[in-house]
């Protein structure tokens, strides 16, 4: 099993980190796991899944976001950032007044699956949010992509581990 400090590590991981992984504490709160802290994942961007784009419509926003219980729309952009360069907070601007709203709770509005992760930009064009992003998934601990990369290039599952688990250890248990 993996371990840290002589305790079975708590082993994340996602899809595509998008270029760099994330720490817990920033998507989740969780803090402690200091073993769990972003780390370039370069390898990542050869999956197909690396980049993508979604466009919604203004009314189609307000749809998603209704709980907000904003008037109209206006605006919506990232006011915060983690050290990763994945949105934590962002600002939406209705007709009559402004919200704050932690990034991972607006992903789960719009749909996990179709906003595949935090590190996206975000554009009022006309009246649609064009939204465009790279990675798949919160990006916590090991990227299944970026491994993937690295044992392409003949990295052994050791020094995957150690890449995405910084200072862990994997030993035998009877």
């Amino acid at each position: 099993i993996l371990i840290y400090q002589n305790r079975p590590a708590r082993t994340f991981y996602h899809s595509n980190s998008g270029g760099k992984t994330e720490s817990p504490e920033h998507v989740w709160g969780y803090t402690g796991l200091n073993y769990l802290v972003a780390v370039e994942s370069p390898h990542c961007k050869d999956a197909s899944n690396f980049e993508w784009k979604i466009s919604l419509s203004r009314s189609q926003m307000q749809d998603k976001l209704k709980s907000l219980e904003l008037e109209e729309i206006k605006t919506i952009k990232i006011s915060e950032f983690s050290p990763s360069g994945r949105a934590k907070t962002l600002e939406i601007e209705g007709k009559e007044k402004t919200v704050s709203m932690n990034a991972v709770e607006f992903r789960r509005a719009i749909g996990q699956t179709v906003m595949r992760s935090l590190l996206f930009e975000i554009q009022l064009e006309e009246d649609t949010f064009r939204i465009k992003g790279q990675g798949f998934g919160h990006g916590v601990g090991m990227s299944q992509w970026g491994s993937k990369g690295m044992a392409d290039k003949n990295y052994d599952y050791r020094d995957i581990l150690s890449h995405y688990y910084k200072g862990t250890e994997l030993v035998n248990v009877d």
